[in-house]
């Protein structure tokens, strides 16, 4: 004899175009489903599959590691910074940092580090410490070495 609550959940599934497959592992309310549209099966709650609430967490992974790909990054995982970010390697220097998805996707992207270390090395080659941020995104602080004064001064001018 059919079950109907298992009736009703392959109902529900296929109006979102998903295959009911049977229960989960994951508890109570959640049901195992497969993803028509790429193959993919997931454990997902009955309440999101009923309001058609669902997005493929493995299509989603393989779209955001493919575009890190192309901006020459290596997805590292999930960022403390939250669900915009995700924590990338630099390809290049092998440098860490946490970035937004979208930025990402543009392909709107640098190393910071090494950003800051270029802009060290500018400084000390004529005789300045960068010592911190400036006040708009143009000017950084130095200190000279030579006096020990410090002031704000355009990047482009320290170049």
């Amino acid at each position: 004899m059919p079950n109907p609550i298992n009736e009703k959940h392959a109902n529900e599934a296929a109006l979102a175009d998903l295959t009911f497959l049977g229960k989960s592992t994951k508890g109570k309310n959640y049901r195992l489903y497969r993803f028509n549209a790429c193959g993919h099966e997931s454990d997902i709650q009955t309440v999101r599959v009923r309001k058609n609430r669902l997005n493929c967490m493995c299509c989603i992974v393989e779209k955001i590691q493919n575009e890190a790909a192309l901006a020459d990054l290596i997805l590292l995982g999930k960022s403390q910074r939250g669900k915009d970010y995700r924590l990338y390697s630099f390809r290049s220097c092998g440098h860490e940092s946490d970035l937004q998805i979208v930025h990402v996707r543009k392909k709107q992207v640098t190393c910071k580090t090494c950003v800051t270390q270029k802009r060290d090395k500018e400084a000390q080659a004529v005789g300045l410490t960068l010592i911190g941020m400036g006040h708009n995104k143009d000017y950084k602080l130095y200190r000279f070495d030579a006096c020990t004064h410090e002031t704000e001064l355009q990047i482009s001018h320290v170049r």
